[in-house]
């Protein structure tokens, strides 16, 4: 049998969420993608406009949406996440008619401002 300690911890309200992230963990993923990025730099001979500049521009994007993500209160994910499982279901069910070709296979859903594999 697990003892429990009935210590009630308080939830981070306003900016202290940004305090409560796993911030080693964010630096982490940051500190491997810049290595990406530097392989990506010197790929195109020290140049950041072929590759390695709309990389950090996608990764700054998405490391901005993994902390709005991280500061929205758990519940919150646990009430939608049904909604979100069967959306992405449909997007999938979606493909064969509305998808488009990308490498050989029809795999790519086109939204007109982004394409989902």
């Amino acid at each position: 049998m697990i003892a429990t300690n009935n210590v009630y911890r308080e939830i981070p309200r306003g900016i202290s969420k940004l305090f409560a992230l796993n911030w080693p963990l964010l630096l982490l993923v940051s500190a491997a993608s810049s290595f990406g990025f530097l392989v990506l730099y010197s790929v195109s001979d020290g140049n950041l406009d072929p590759w390695a500049k709309p990389q950090i521009i996608r990764f700054g994007i998405g490391f901005l949406l993994i902390i709005v993500m991280g500061i929205i209160h758990i519940n919150f994910w646990k009430k939608t996440s049904v909604f979100i499982y069967l959306f992405a279901l449909c997007a999938v069910a979606l493909v064969p008619y509305i998808g488009t070709s990308g490498g050989g296979a029809k795999r790519w859903l086109d939204l007109k401002f982004i394409q989902i594999q």
